[in-house]
């Protein structure tokens, strides 16, 4: 059997690093999306994600969900 080997790092953000980026930074001080992503060097299609969950009122939460 093969060893799967992850070919990026999206999706492996942690949920407080996300809960600091998006409160401070985006949302209160209408901060530019990709440079908090740049400043926190996380994946801006994923703090893009995470911050329009939380605009439109829903539970956000990062990462995938389990298919188990």
């Amino acid at each position: 059997m093969r060893t799967y080997k992850r070919q990026t790092q999206r999706g492996t953000t942690s949920q407080d690093l996300m809960q600091r980026a998006d409160a401070g930074a985006v949302i209160a001080e209408g901060r530019k999306l990709k440079t908090v992503a740049r400043e926190l060097e996380i994946c801006q299609t994923t703090l893009q994600r995470y911050v329009k969950k939380i605009r439109s009122g829903r539970t956000a939460t990062v990462g995938y969900r389990s298919r188990v």
